[in-house]
């Protein structure tokens, strides 16, 4: 089936868009915290000045007010899908210009939640920062450059068409179907829906794994953070060539993506949106252990110049 071509003519300044949008975040944000441990989940809910999935969602709200960490939310991996996938780094990043790239992102904001010369404003912003970054890494156009990871392939979606690119359908569209949300739906639905989300995947994830999940088996060496978020953007540029652009960009551009596209892509959603939630439950438990072990070095250095 032929759509009108002006359907995918559409011009104007394309942006990359918020990755998996507010109820995949939220849904990854709440499900980090349904992992973590009594402690963690009390030193983290006193850092943070606001609920959970506002946290979440957070760092797509100061694009327009901070543009130098627009660039932080993607990395765009110089690649030919779906003829051939992958991810250079530091050249991809760098590439970008001088205020780098989701990977170098989750590096420096790590950094700043750990060090104690932070302010408190700065570590919950980091903290923030964190927890939105984990969930975009895991969206497979975050880490495609080819057509601007998808924001230049205008597609349909359901009627949607004019408005809609292949970006934006599996940020908003593929999500919202699967929690069976409509069009423009409001705040509170949104948050509804990613509560209810995020408590399937962990249900699942608690069945699959005998009733005890083991988040200390996921990579979170936040002493060397490239080490994971690279290896996570690795495994989402993948699925570009394993499924989001495999079809073909006709092919795409033809057919309504709402229909036997969505049924193959909804269950790598899914997957990608439990493992963001899972390796998120993970980073936090390293950064917190991290930060608490920092201070009390601290605390021990200061009380042995006293005993000097």
């Amino acid at each position: 089936m032929r759509f009108l071509a002006a359907a995918i003519a559409v011009t104007g300044v394309v942006h990359q868009a918020a990755a998996w949008g507010t109820v995949g975040h939220q849904t990854v944000a709440y499900l980090a915290f349904k992992f973590l441990s009594s402690d963690t989940t009390q030193y983290l809910e006193n850092i943070l000045t606001e609920e959970i999935g506002d946290a979440a969602t957070w760092a797509d709200s100061v694009r327009n007010s901070r543009p130098h960490t627009s660039s932080w939310h993607f990395l765009d991996a110089q690649d030919n899908p779906p003829q051939s996938c992958r991810v250079h780094y530091p050249d991809d990043c760098t590439d970008q210009g001088s205020d780098g790239c989701i990977v170098s992102a989750i590096n420096n904001q790590t950094a700043l939640f750990m060090s104690l010369d932070s302010s408190d404003q700065t570590r919950e912003e980091a903290l923030k920062f964190v927890m939105h970054f984990l969930g975009d890494i895991h969206q497979p156009l975050h880490v495609e450059g080819s057509y601007r990871g998808g924001n230049e392939l205008h597609v349909c979606f359901v009627h949607a068409c004019a408005r809609n690119n292949l970006h934006s359908v599996w940020d908003k569209d593929i999500p919202h179907k699967i929690v069976g949300l409509h069009s423009s739906p409001k705040p509170a639905q949104e948050k509804d829906a990613a509560k209810r989300w995020a408590d399937s995947l962990h249900s699942e994830a608690m069945k699959a794994a005998g009733g005890s999940v083991n988040i200390k088996a996921e990579c979170s060496n936040v002493a060397n953070p490239d080490s994971c978020s690279l290896q996570w953007a690795k495994e989402a540029n993948a699925y570009v060539c394993q499924y989001v652009m495999k079809p073909g960009i006709d092919w795409l551009q033809s057919n309504d993506l709402s229909l036997e596209y969505y049924d193959g892509a909804k269950p790598i959603v899914e997957k990608l949106i439990g493992q963001a939630g899972l390796r998120l439950a993970g980073w936090l438990e390293a950064m917190v252990a991290g930060s608490q072990s920092a201070m009390v070095d601290d605390e021990q250095r200061f009380l042995g110049q006293w005993e000097l």
